[in-house]
């Protein structure tokens, strides 16, 4: 087993272990440390702790909302206005003035700005004016009731406020600097190497207790679990089976999980081909056994999927058509669509864990019933820019969202979001729902609304979810504080290390 070597993690000494230094191990690279931009979850590992928002989830909680920037609010009783009362004495860091209304008019204006290219434009196309009232207090008006605005878009990475100066200063190498209000100042970013944070002392909630923090990509979970036991790394988000279920068994390591707010599926092209045809998408789902590729492939690492909400989703459903492992049946209905011979797709998955796990053992069994699939595994940056651009038949991939259900439709089965968006089906038979759900103020009709959604999916099968997955953190013993991110987050603001 490899372990880097210092010259890998910098000019930190061995003797760092006493230090106040937390080093991360991220799975890739960074893509950017522009909010509407970010695609991988590197980049979101780090940009949390940089940025703040108007609201945000309280820690450890995916249902309870709390003030961040914005100290109090109110929505007007017909649903279209919604006022937020600011923090005064915010500072951006790096000397960037006081936050103000006017640099959370900019940053929701930015995402509507179509030439941005903002993985929340079609979300924030619910806003129909933004208007700073005065140097404190911000008000949204919405084209109508939108209920499902304030905890999707405004707690997660699409309501990260920018500094409009920043902005404007560093231009299109505002990517790599990044200026926010949040726990920690960015400081360097050397490309495949290191980022390196800093604690932010004009914190609003407080100085942080970890004065520095890198973080570090690995993209072999064996290297950053080998690092770890080393004292190269004191924490490690993973998606590795196999590591993870060794690191349990470590008893000089702390593992920590908990079930994520994610999908992962396999999303299938419906706008052309043979998998335009439902009775292939079926035999698809039929032909995999996803019990027997979670038991032995992913160590029980997550719990097997049906719908394409997560459980932890308020609108969760079972009641739902469930494919189970039949490959007699999906060669009939391969048969029956006119390709009793099988057929090639193009199945494109990113080159890490758990998806290079998944793809070879589903390529196995779709190979079984006469579907051959060939494999081209990416690294997870260059795969979204293929997958952007529509270059495959198949698509392995995860979906991190807040528990409303309208983000998870929005991005990932919302006509207008297809490629370069992220509805990576091309599907565009729940957009009129989606709008009527969106718009719905009546939580039991919403309920009812998205219980039809996951019903009609799971006939169309655009996508199929494979599993739920579990977020686990490997972890130094003296790393403490550690709250699981359960939408692929790290809250450095809680942790300490124990000296």
């Amino acid at each position: 087993m490899l372990i880097l070597g210092l010259t890998f993690f910098g000019s930190v000494p061995a003797g760092a272990a006493q230090s106040n230094v937390l080093r991360v191990g991220v799975n890739s690279d960074l893509d950017t440390l522009d909010p509407a931009r970010i695609r991988n979850v590197a980049s979101l590992l780090v940009g949390n702790n940089i940025y703040s928002s108007l609201v945000r989830f309280k820690p450890g909680s995916t249902t309870e909302i709390e003030p961040d920037l914005a100290k109090s609010w109110e929505l007007s009783s017909d649903g279209l206005v919604m006022t937020f009362h600011l923090r005064k004495g915010v500072q951006f860091h790096k000397g960037f003035g006081e936050f103000t209304a006017e640099d959370a008019k900019f940053t929701i204006e930015r995402h509507q700005n179509k030439a941005t290219k903002s993985a929340f434009f079609q979300m924030y196309k619910a806003v129909k004016k933004v208007e700073a009232v005065d140097k404190y207090t911000l008000r949204l008006h919405f084209t109508a009731p939108s209920p499902a605005f304030f905890s999707t878009i405004l707690t997660w990475r699409g309501g990260w406020i920018l500094s409009k100066k920043a902005v404007e200063k560093f231009g299109k190498d505002y990517a790599f600097s990044p200026v926010g209000t949040g726990t920690y100042v960015f400081q360097s970013y050397q490309k495949g190497a290191k980022v390196v944070l800093t604690a932010n002392k004009d914190y609003f909630r407080g100085q942080p207790h970890i004065g520095r923090v890198e973080f570090i990509p690995v993209p072999e979970a064996s290297v950053s679990y080998a690092a770890i036991q080393a004292g190269d790394l004191d924490i490690m988000y993973t998606r590795n089976p196999t590591v993870f279920n060794r690191a349990r068994k470590n008893k000089g390591l702390k593992v920590m999980f908990a079930p994520a707010m994610s999908v992962r599926s396999a999303y299938l092209r419906t706008d052309r081909g043979p998998l335009k045809d439902v009775r292939v998408r079926r035999a698809i789902v039929h032909a995999v056994n996803r019990k027997a590729i979670l038991e032995h492939v992913l160590g029980n690492t997550g719990r097997l999927g049906s719908s394409f909400l997560s459980p932890n989703a308020w609108t969760h459903t079972t009641d739902i058509r469930i494919y189970d492992y039949d490959p007699a049946r999906a060669k009939k209905l391969l048969a029956e669509a006119g390709y009793a011979k099988g057929f090639e797709v193009e199945f494109l998955y990113p080159k890490q864990s758990p998806y290079q796990e998944i793809a070879p053992a589903m390529a196995d069994d779709l190979r079984a019933v006469g579907i051959k699939a060939n494999l081209v595994g990416m690294k997870f940056v260059s795969m979204i820019a293929r997958a952007r651009k529509g270059g495959y038949d198949m698509l392995l991939m995860g979906l991190t969202r807040p528990p409303d259900p309208d983000i998870v439709l929005t991005t990932g089965y919302f006509g207008p979001n297809k490629p370069p968006g992220q509805n990576f089906s091309f599907y565009d038979k729940l957009d009129k729902l989606i709008v009527e759900a969106r718009h719905e103020v009546n939580r039991e009709k919403r309920k009812k609304l998205y219980i039809q959604a996951q019903k009609r999916i799971a006939e169309d099968v655009p996508a199929f979810p494979f599993y739920y997955p579990y977020a686990m953190s490997i972890m130094r013993h003296r790393v403490k504080g550690h709250v699981v991110g359960v939408m692929n987050a790290y809250d450095i603001f809680p942790m300490y290390l124990e000296k």
